[in-house]
């Protein structure tokens, strides 16, 4: 029974062990999806009354408090501009055209 009861003992010391290092990785990776950028949206629209075809976008990545950036390109008959603009707690410092605004996926 002494025998029973110490193998016990050391069976339940090394799952706390696991269970612990098993905390301070969820805790870990916890931290680092707050700041991962996993949403995203995206909206096609044509940027001329003459273009068709959808090709021009507005691409809006970023993380659970708003940080990220939107990425646009317009696309025009003879040029495309692709345009990058920072997101810091859900709000850009530059103006946002009205397809960035959107909230769609």
């Amino acid at each position: 029974l002494e025998r029973l009861l110490v193998e016990q003992l050391r069976e339940r010391a090394v799952i706390d062990q696991q269970f612990a290092q098993t905390d301070e990785r969820l805790e870990t990776l916890e931290k680092k999806m707050r700041t991962s950028k996993r949403y995203m949206g995206i909206v096609r629209y044509d940027a001329f009354g003459d273009m068709a075809g959808t090709q021009s976008f507005a691409l809006a990545v970023y993380d659970e408090r708003g940080n990220g950036a939107v990425i646009s390109s317009v696309v025009g008959r003879s040029d495309c501009r692709v345009y990058c603009k920072p997101l810091s707690n859900g709000r850009c410092e530059y103006s946002l055209s009205e397809e960035e605004q959107k909230d769609e996926d």
